[in-house]
């Protein structure tokens, strides 16, 4: 019965979404992944994990739509296919692969076998004394593989590459200028530093391509604030999701998260 609503409600999404804050523990991610997508879309999913929402994208877009899976993690990975057999996800393509700012070959470490958590820099601080396997995978530049497949459209892009975000868009924005999709990525300064990287550049190098409105996301019961606004609270910035925006082409997408 509960699979039978799920499926009925993602046809209606904007009033499952609104349905969906009723309740006391609704998940902020999904709320934003049913405020942001819609049937028809292409959607990336990088740092798709064990395929959760790469499922829910898949039934959101439908059948006309298409989702490209990305995840780099061996073992994650075959989850992953693993998730969509069984949801019979037919409009998803997936990739074991990483997403960055060359091409080439790297190492991502998995800490005690906590698959979210696996990251191409270790994390030391956070991770402690975890128990940490690591594994050879191949990172490949967003632009180049666009380029590859003649990627025409691109509508939506989840990024959740523990601190990897700002390399995942360095070797995308070719593509993310040409399409400007709304994008979802998670904010962890700290495993950013750990990537020569700072919530400020990338700040920069999204306003360079063409995201006019940076929503970060705190707290699922405090309404959004712009990033510069939490970069003046905090130079470094603080832990947050940031939904990019271009304020033209997504003024219904801003109205609904505003």
């Amino acid at each position: 019965m509960k699979k039978l609503l799920e499926s009925a409600f993602l046809r209606i999404p904007l009033t499952y979404a609104r349905l969906l804050r009723i309740k006391s523990n609704w998940n902020l991610d999904k709320y934003l992944f049913l405020s942001l997508v819609r049937a028809g879309n292409i959607v990336i999913d990088g740092g798709a994990n064990i395929g959760n929402y790469s499922l829910l994208f898949s039934r959101l877009v439908r059948s006309r739509g298409k989702v490209f899976s990305f995840e780099p993690t061996p073992p994650t990975y075959a989850e992953l296919k693993k998730t969509l057999e069984i949801g019979r996800a037919k409009n998803v393509r997936t990739y074991p692969l990483a997403l960055g700012n060359e091409q080439g070959q790297a190492t991502i470490h998995l800490p005690d076998g906590v698959s979210g958590h696996a990251a191409l820099e270790p994390h030391g601080a956070a991770w402690g004394n975890a128990s940490v396997k690591s594994y050879a995978v191949e990172v490949r530049q967003l632009d180049d593989w666009a380029k590859e497949i003649e990627l025409d459209r691109l509508d939506f892009v989840k990024l959740d590459l523990e601190g990897a975000e700002p390399l995942a868009i360095e070797g995308a924005s070719e593509t993310l200028e040409r399409h400007l999709p709304s994008i979802h990525l998670e904010l962890s300064p700290a495993f950013m530093k750990d990537f020569d990287r700072s919530v400020q550049g990338l700040s920069e190098k999204l306003v360079d391509i063409g995201y006019d409105v940076l929503l970060s996301f705190r707290d699922k019961n405090d309404p959004p604030a712009l990033l510069d606004d939490l970069l003046q609270e905090q130079a470094d910035g603080l832990d947050c999701t940031l939904v990019c925006l271009n304020r033209k082409k997504h003024a219904k997408e801003l109205s609904r998260l505003t």
